[in-house]
Formats: C-alpha cells, structure tokens, sequence
C-alpha cells in the first residue's frame, strides 16, 4: 500500500528498537513493522498486531505504551491487525499496481498517457483510462508505475483497479 500511496514519501521496516516498560516488568525492546515519512514530514510508525493478540495487548495498555513512547521520539502511531490489512480491499487493490512495477514506460507511452489525462481534465479513473484507446492497458500499466515513481498521483479504491484513479500533479511535478 506503501508503495503506491502518493502522499508517502519514503517508508521501510522499522530500523531501530522502542523500549517499552509493561506494569512493574523490566524494559523491553519492541519492533514496530515499519515507518514512513509522509509528504507533510509527519513521521508514522505502523505497528501490525495479530488478531489473537487482541485481548493481551489491551489488557497491558499496549497500544498507549507505545504511543506514548513513539510520541517522545517524534513518531505518530497506527496500528492495525495483520487479518484486517491482507483481507482489506485497498490493499488487494495496491497489490494489482505492483504487479506493474517491471513494465517499461517508453517516452511515447508517457507522452500518449500525458495527452489521455489532458483530455479527461488531468484526472481519470484507470477503468476509463483502459478503455481509452488500443492501447489501454499499456497506459494503465505506464500509470500505475509512473505513480509508484511519484510522478502521478495514484488514489486506489476499495471498489477494484478500475474505479481507482490517477491524475497528474502539479505544474512541473508531474511525468
């Protein structure tokens, strides 16, 4: 999802260990899955938990542990169960866009899908963008990696491939 996500700048596994302290126990060191660092600066840690795991962690305080502990490292928190972010559609979604990450964007493609987002207003749907001409699919592919590259702004939806969208950035941003 990362990976496809515009407004994520740079994101990677968690480098380095958060000391957390549960009741009166001795400290310990905790792994977050990853970071990121949004296109604002903000600084997110994305803790995923195991469903299973549930009731322990709200038991201890888990969560404001660790919020409160990423806080002071200026970090903001999101978690989230390891069964909800595979089942959940958007993530189904971003995985169909990287799938298209090895094709290979050629300068006509590139000029071809400038000229496409041009005439739908510098923002379609990825449905409309396919059934835009022959070569439909080959723009669709061009754009997805194109937007994992930042240089298109990728908005996945829940509904599927098609209902998802891509348009140009701002002036001299864009491909």
């Amino acid at each position: 999802m990362m990976e496809v996500t515009h407004s994520v700048v740079d994101f990677q596994p968690w480098a380095f260990p958060v000391t957390l302290r549960v009741g009166w126990g001795e400290p310990f060191e905790y792994w977050p899955a990853l970071g990121f660092t949004g296109e604002s600066g903000r600084r997110v840690a994305v803790d995923v938990f195991y469903e299973k795991d549930r009731d322990d962690r709200e038991s201890v305080r888990f969560e404001r542990l660790l919020d409160e502990a990423l806080t002071a490292q200026g970090f903001y928190l999101t978690a989230m169960s390891e069964e909800a972010l595979a089942s959940a559609p958007k993530t189904a979604v971003a995985r169909m866009m990287v799938r298209f990450a090895g094709v290979a964007t050629t300068s006509a493609c590139v000029a071809r899908l400038r000229e496409v987002l041009a005439t739908h207003g510098g923002s379609t749907t990825l449905g409309q963008l396919r059934r835009s001409a022959a070569d439909g699919g080959e723009l669709v592919a061009a754009a997805c990696v194109l937007g994992m590259r930042r240089r298109l702004r990728l908005d996945v939806s829940k509904d599927g491939l098609d209902a998802s969208s891509v348009s140009l950035l701002p002036k001299g941003g864009d491909v």
